[in-house]
């Protein structure tokens, strides 16, 4: 099918609106103009019974969305929090399916103001 045109985030917009829609444009995988989109995968790394691999991220002088792959690799079933993907400064996450079966994956979407990372 023919490629999505890129979508805008308006500046004007709250920041919490701006976050909602660059979650929105990162599930449907859309380009968004005025982002950098890095769509090279880095390598996974557990943490305990997760697999966690950071699959894209979108980076603009404002915001920055990253789009995760969570894997159950443990024996039981598991639910995934918000409050454990998110990390310092989260402004907005989005868990596909928070409930993971083992050997289950999913996708997480998180988005962090840019002007924090500088402070790590």
């Amino acid at each position: 099918h023919p490629r999505a045109l890129p979508l805008t985030l308006l500046t004007f917009a709250s920041l919490d609106d701006q976050a909602v829609g660059l979650v929105r444009a990162m599930f449907e995988q859309r380009t968004l103009i005025g982002f950098d989109i890095s769509d090279a995968a880095r390598a996974a790394v557990n943490v305990g019974d997760l697999k966690v691999q950071l699959v894209s991220e979108y980076a603009s002088p404002t915001l920055m969305g990253k789009v995760l792959r969570i894997e159950n690799t443990g024996a039981s079933p598991m639910v995934i929090s918000e409050e454990l993907i998110a990390g310092n400064g989260a402004i907005a996450v989005t868990i596909s399916n928070p409930n993971l079966e083992s050997g289950q994956a999913t996708a997480a979407y998180v988005v962090v103001p840019t002007q924090t990372l500088g402070a790590r």
